[in-house]
């Protein structure tokens, strides 16, 4: 153990003392003569050499020649040391001159160690002593020091310095440095610095830590510790001990019970640095502890370097060197320079961190310039200044998404409400490609892309659209090197009802903008892009129906892929998909890597990776989504293939029995990856089986209906009994890969039956999906047969068709070429017109075929056939018919077996004819010279193709044709052109027109217009005169009359121009032209009280107006008061005498007056507190005030009393008697004086 004890070493006083203050201040305190040291006997000359010191200036000189050793030179300083505890003793010390004779001693008296010759001469020694207190109590001990010589004669020098003495338990010098302090920190501002610290401990056994060294220099970190020597003494300037350590100032020591130190003499703009050093009792030091002030800058970064290029823009990581001083650190980021520079906040990403290095987990924008800055900071919170702005830019953005998947979920169609897309001159249903969608012009701009904004894209038929605008292989559906691609669906589509490319231009662009359609919705900046592909079919195949959207999200930058319904098949085709679904980047390799193209691998479920898939096979669930979410940290999507959950009999899914087949195609089922189940097959390979179940509760007939998808030769085989034991009770595989099975069972009882489904084939054919019905077998509907058919009224939709358990017709022609009428129905209708339309649309996946028929049910004759559209397509045909005949209509689906249960519409129509299409002169034409003659041209009208017809023109001056032009011979135009006789038009104006056909059945409708305008004809005509109220007129009522005279050129027309804006008056700007048109040559306007008003007149003819008119202005009367009425009366308090001030200024006449003149007054009412009050109105200046009272109310007043007793500018006082309490009464005050007073004010109270 060691005593803490006051050491007195060798002086006893300490200037600038520390909390505990030691004696040995190593000879500092005199350069002249030993003090505080008695030399008893000791031979030579003692003194204080001021050179030749162990440390610091000074130290203890004796010229010695004496063998005696008994003289000795003690402290007078006195040590008390308790008992069985240690004084340890120790001092440094040289001698001149190497004798083998020389001796130095140290100890106390009656107890010293002795050393013999140093090895080298003029060179410090150590030497130490202990002195163990066995007396039994505290013994007082004064420190000795002796140098003599043991023979000889030749005089020599020995010195001393640095002698230090401790009480302690241990008698061995303690030689150990303590340990530093740690913690340290500082708080500064510009002109003090306070340090903090956690006090280090002394070493295992040492002799204590006594107090704390504060040093200082100046520069900045890293710095140089000083280096602080054991056994030396050190102390402030003006202290006994050493002051400066190489550049190092010693400040202060402080006491060990203290940890902070607070330095007042530090200049703004200077670096400091500051070190901590633990001094123990035996005068060894530790470790300097460093801080500074202030904390230093970052320099150059570590990652990415200063103006990198082509940085990472997902999870880079920013490091940078560590920064001495530094406690933490805060991260600014930003594209924008000066935010960084100025550290604002918003530009703030990392507060306080510790780490030297921050990932950025947010994802950078691409080919962008970013500004970063690291500032450090002290554990205080001071930070560093003058820290760089390093700058570096990012290469192209990869793609890096979260990825989720919804169910259910809704799909909003937008074909209805949406917009078409613009499509190139050549029109193709299949591979077409839009034109560019200009996304500015649409006002979606807020949507970004790999950290690019996105500005333009083209949607193309094979569902995607891409944002590379040159990209030109539409049908091939490979990601590889394909940029920029967001594909919802990519495979061979075309629109419904495809029938190749040499079909009619018009019909394929009428099929692009009716099957694609985009929209905008929401408000900027949380905008939604939608584009929608709605009723497609695959290249060949044409019984699917496919719907589908993309969404683009301006909030997030989001992608949602969203489908509708997704009917893949229909059992009719025998085809099989190979599609891809994701994205791609702007860079994509051949083979693409990470970040280049994010691609489904697997159908509905949540696999993505950068390989190019091309051949999923199974369609995307009906009403389903996927959204893809930017993110810095994307997750792993990995899922597998879904399993089939029926594999075995005892996993049945049980299915509902319909009344007649009601196939669900988005209900759909696969076998792919199903097992064998039984050993026994009855057809084909049964080694991908899958089952289902259905109870019957009545006896009946009961069929089982599949379609097939392409690839997969579905079998049905039907079970009674249960799964432990099956008994087969016969099975169906008639036909083929994709297409349609039918099994019908007779006579099942009630009970439950079990259905094994599976592919003949060996394996599963394609996506191995298919769609299954059990059905009661139905009564066919009522027009099943020609004896049936329902009549159709002309003009009225039939919406309700549907060949739903209908059969085959006999006794009738045959049915349509390449079609299967084994599902037919009939109507029929009476003719009343001679052309005569029959249309019918067929329902999802419903191929309708339409024949229409002359005669009776027993004697039909076929007229034709409609059957070129394909699933969901319009069939129309249209023939010449006799008035009052009835014919009769076939619609069946096309194909053989099951009927989709979609059904179809079919209309009967007697059709006018289509539009023309307008030749000359072009839309937006604006040379055309009304003064001479102008030739009109269109081209005819082609449907319906039969009949005559006949063209009316019409030219009007608003694009809804209500403001006609009168034309002559416009009507009964049997060409295609029309001359329109000069002068007809006016001059200078803007024209709409176009062309309507006509035929027995009417007019066509909805027919497209164009616009030109007319020049300039010299119809000129001079600007009006006399304008009234003259210009700068006041005081105008509002009841103001703007009038002029006629100018030359006899207008036949006035437009008028006000407002009290002069500016919009003198630009004629179209919002304040307040008459358009008029014939008249006055005009009465709107007018505000107060108001300065600037108008003028632009007389008008045959389109040429007047220019460079006079613009007159006027100014109306001020505003009456607003108690200028009864209805505004002021309410007065009767109780209280407070006058109230009031004005007649401005005020009218409200009602007659029997005093004086009231065509200024103005009203007041209070609430009867007292059955009589006197009511006292103070003129102000020469104001002549008329008081009237009355009862009543302001629609029936009744004058009690009225006074004008005095004169002007004298008060009035009109004393009511006999009022009601709580009865409301009413004041009229007024100026005597006709006409505008020359004082106005007064004050009145009750």
């Amino acid at each position: 153990m060691i005593f803490v004890a006051i050491l007195i070493l060798v002086f006893t006083q300490v200037l600038n003392a520390q909390p505990n203050p030691v004696s040995n201040y190593g000879f500092e305190k005199s350069n002249v003569s030993v003090t505080d040291w008695t030399t008893t006997s000791h031979a030579g000359i003692s003194s204080i050499s001021t050179s030749n010191s162990h440390s610091g200036s000074n130290c203890y000189n004796n010229t010695y020649s004496s063998t005696s050793s008994t003289g000795y030179v003690e402290s007078n300083s006195t040590i008390a040391v308790p008992n069985n505890n240690y004084l340890v003793i120790a001092g440094y010390y040289s001698v001149n001159n190497r004798q083998s004779t020389s001796r130095v001693q140290i100890g106390v008296s009656g107890n010293m160690s002795s050393a013999a010759t140093p090895s080298n001469r003029n060179t410090y020694y150590l030497i130490s002593h202990s002195v163990r207190n066995t007396s039994g109590s505290t013994q007082n001990m004064k420190v000795r020091i002796n140098n003599y010589l043991s023979s000889g004669s030749q005089s020599r020098t020995f010195r001393w310095d640095n002698i230090i003495a401790y009480v302690s338990t241990s008698g061995t010098l303690d030689v150990t440095d303590p340990n530093a302090a740690s913690s340290a920190s500082v708080y500064y501002t510009s002109n003090s610095a306070t340090l903090y610290w956690v006090n280090g401990s002394d070493n295992t056994g040492g002799s204590g830590v006594q107090r704390t060294i504060i040093l200082r220099t100046t520069g900045t970190c890293p710095g140089t510790a000083p280096t602080l020597n054991g056994q030396e003494i050190y102390s402030k300037a003006g202290g006994y001990g050493i002051s400066t350590v190489g550049s190092w100032t010693v400040l202060d020591t402080v006491n060990i019970s203290s940890s902070s130190y607070t330095d007042n003499t530090i200049s703004s703009g200077t670096s400091y640095i500051y070190a901590i050093v633990h001094e123990d009792k035996a005068y060894n030091h530790s470790t300097p502890t460093m801080v500074y002030v202030p904390v230093g800058a970052t320099s150059s970064p570590s990652a990415p370097s200063n103006n990198q290029t082509d940085v990472s823009a997902k999870n880079l990581a920013l490091s940078w060197p560590s920064v001495c001083g530094a406690y933490s650190y805060d991260v600014y980021l930003s594209s924008v320079k000066s935010d960084v520079d100025n550290q604002v906040p918003s530009a703030l990403i990392s507060v306080s961190q510790t780490a030297l290095s921050y990932t950025i987990s947010t994802l950078l924008n691409g080919y962008t310039a970013y500004y970063w800055r690291v500032v450090p900071k002290n554990s205080e919170g001071n930070t560093a200044t003058g820290c760089p702005t390093w700058k570096f830019t990012t290469g192209v953005q990869p793609l890096s998404y979260n990825i989720s998947r919804s169910s259910n979920v809704a799909f909003n169609s937008i074909i209805n409400s949406g917009n078409s897309f613009s499509w190139s001159s050549s029109y193709n249903a299949d591979d077409q490609f839009s034109d560019d969608l200009n996304l500015t012009a649409i006002g979606f701009t807020g949507f970004y892309y790999q950290g690019q904004n996105i500005t333009s894209l083209k949607a193309n038929l094979n569902g995607f659209i891409t944002f590379n605008t040159t990209f030109s292989s539409p049908w091939v559906n490979t990601f590889s090197s394909k940029k920029q691609i967001i594909a919802p669906f990519w495979d061979d589509l075309v629109c419904q009802g495809y029938m190749g490319p040499s079909s009619s231009q018009d019909l394929q662009l009428s099929q692009l903008q009716n099957t694609m359609k985009y929209l905008v919705t929401g408000e900027v900046g949380n905008q939604v892009l939608t584009i929608e592909w709605s009723e497609m079919e695959i290249y060949n195949n044409p019984g699917p129906s496919i719907n589908f959207q993309l969404k683009l999200y301006e909030n997030g930058n989001k992608i949602e892929f969203v489908y509708g319904k997704m009917y893949g098949f229909n059992g009719t085709v025998n085809h099989t998909y190979s599609y891809s679904i994701g994205i791609s980047g702007s860079v994509v390799n051949s083979t693409p890597t990470d970040g280049q193209v994010i691609a489904q691998q697997y159908a509905n479920v949540l696999n993505f990776n950068h390989t190019n898939t091309t051949n999923i096979s199974e369609l995307p669930d009906c009403y389903s989504s996927l959204l893809f979410v930017p993110t810095g940290s994307p997750g792993t999507y990995n899922a597998s293939a879904r399993a089939i959950t029926n594999d075995e009999c005892v996993n049945a899914i049980t299915l509902p029995i319909h009344k007649g087949i009601q196939n669900d195609f988005c209900k759909v089922y696969s076998s792919k990856g199903a097992t064998r189940s039984l050993a026994t097959n009855p057809s084909g390979t049964a080694d991908d089986d899958v089952w289902f179940k259905f109870t019957t509760t009545s006896a009946g007939n009961y069929g089982i209906t599949i379609n097939s998808s392409g690839g997969y030769n579905g079998v049905i085989q039907l079970f009674s009994g249960n799964c432990a034991s099956l008994t087969s009770l016969g099975y169906v595989n008639a036909t083929g890969n994709g297409l349609i099975e039918n099994y019908v069972a007779n006579g099942l009882v009630e009970g439950t039956y079990f259905i094994r489904i599976y592919d003949a084939n060996s394996g599963t054919g394609g996506s191995g999906n298919f769609a299954i019905s059990v059905y009661s077998i139905e009564t066919p509907p009522a027009n099943d047969n020609c004896s049936g058919a329902i009549a159709l009224t002309i003009g009225t939709p039939y919406s309700s068709g549907s060949t739903a358990n209908a059969t085959a017709s006999t006794g009738v022609p045959s049915a349509c070429s390449g079609s299967y009428a084994d599902d037919d129905v009939w109507f029929k209708f009476t003719a009343t017109s001679t052309i005569t339309k029959i249309s019918a649309d067929g329902g999802t996946a419903f191929n309708v075929v339409m024949q229409y028929f002359s005669g009776t049910c027993g004697s039909l004759t076929s007229l034709g056939c409609a059957n070129i559209t394909k699933a969901a397509g319009e069939e129309s045909v249209t023939f010449a018919s006799t008035i009052g005949t009835q014919y009769f209509i076939r619609v069946y689906h096309t194909t053989l077996g099951a009927t989709p249960t979609t059904g179809f519409n079919i209309w009967i129509s007697n059709p006018e004819p289509n539009c023309p299409t307008l030749s000359s002169p072009a839309n937006n034409s604006v040379s055309i010279n009304a003064g001479v003659a102008n030739t009109f041209s269109w081209s005819a009208s082609t449907l319906p193709t039969i009949g005559t017809k006949t063209y009316t023109i019409q030219i009007a001056t608003n694009p809804t044709f209500t403001n006609l032009v009168t034309l002559t011979g416009a009507t009964g135009i049997t060409g295609t052109s029309y001359t329109l006789a000069k002068n007809t038009l006016n001059a200078t104006t803007t024209y709409y027109w176009r062309v309507l056909a006509q035929n027995v059945n009417g007019v066509s409708e909805g027919c497209s217009y164009r616009t030109f305008s007319t020049t300039a004809s010299g119809s000129n005509v001079s600007c009006a005169q006399n304008l009234l109220p003259d210009s700068g007129s006041s005081n105008q009522s509002l009841s103001t009359v703007l009038s002029w005279s006629v100018g030359s050129g006899s207008p036949t027309s006035y437009d008028v121009y006000l407002s009290s804006n002069l500016a919009s008056v003198t630009a004629l700007s179209a919002s304040v032209r307040v008459a358009t048109g008029i014939t008249a040559k006055n005009f009465s306007p709107t007018l505000a009280y107060g108001t300065t008003y600037y108008w003028t007149v632009i007389p008008k003819k045959r389109g040429n107006s007047a220019s460079a008119c006079f613009i007159n202005s006027f100014t109306t009367t001020v505003a009456p008061p607003a108690n200028d009425n009864c209805s505004g009366a002021v309410t007065l308090n009767p109780l209280s005498i407070a006058p109230v001030s009031g004005s007649t200024l401005n005020a009218t006449q409200s009602m007659s007056s029997s005093v004086g003149f009231a065509n200024d007054d103005v009203w007041y009412k209070f609430t009867a507190a007292s059955t009589s009050h006197n009511i006292l109105v103070k003129a102000i200046g020469e104001f002549n005030p008329v008081v009237e009272i009355f009862s009543g109310n302001c629609s029936s007043l009744s004058s009690m009393l009225v006074i004008n007793d005095k004169g002007n500018g004298q008060s009035e006082s009109l004393t009511a008697s006999g009022l009601t309490i709580g009865q409301t009464y009413y004041v009229r005050v007024y100026d005597f004086a006709n006409g505008v007073s020359s004082s106005t004010d007064f004050t009145i109270s009750i």
